[in-house]
């Protein structure tokens, strides 16, 4: 009966923990994979990306990646996406990178977080944001890109949302899918 308990407890605990246990709605499509606070949340997806709102569009989740020519740097990719409004669904001014991570190499894939502040013109708030960057470069196989991650909260529920937001980021999945040959 001792060991049952801490085995029960053990179980329960994990279980209490899992997405599902807490409200979170699997999302699927035919290349994505995510969760959600609950059904109302809304979502635009492409082959490369895929941005996740809360029903007012005031939160947003998003992922994107791409191929590149060549070699990028980290600055590229972020002054790519300042300048093609990808940080957020809304629009931004004051744009304000207020902590750049430590880049953090892993296989090929180098990593970097940014913590941003702007404000929105549309709504006239202003936000906080966390972008995470991964710059992909391989000269052996010609292989190079990036792919993005980023969220996005007004300033003043960022700490109240910014765990959740979180969550949401690192269970963004891609399908694997076979190639349609056209036959």
């Amino acid at each position: 009966m001792r060991l049952r308990l801490p085995l029960l407890i053990a179980v329960a605990a994990a279980l209490l923990l899992a997405p599902a246990a807490h409200g979170w709605v699997r999302k699927e499509s035919q290349r994505w994979v995510w969760y959600v606070p609950n059904n109302s949340w809304v979502d635009a997806q492409s082959d490369n990306g895929i941005d996740i709102s809360s029903p007012t569009g005031v939160l947003y989740v998003g992922h994107g990646f791409g191929p590149t020519a060549g070699p990028t740097t980290h600055a590229e990719v972020v002054d790519y996406l300042v300048r093609s409004r990808g940080l957020d669904v809304h629009p931004l001014r004051r744009v304000r990178f207020t902590r750049r991570g430590r880049p953090v190499a892993h296989e090929g894939i180098v990593r970097r977080v940014y913590h941003w502040q702007a404000r929105r013109t549309d709504r006239r708030e202003p936000v906080r944001g966390v972008l995470t960057v991964d710059v992909m470069s391989n000269d052996a196989t010609f292989t190079y890109g990036f792919s993005t991650y980023g969220r996005v909260a007004p300033t003043r529920v960022f700490q109240r949302w910014n765990k959740k937001l979180a969550f949401m980021e690192r269970r963004i999945l891609l399908q694997p899918r076979t190639p349609d040959w056209g036959f």
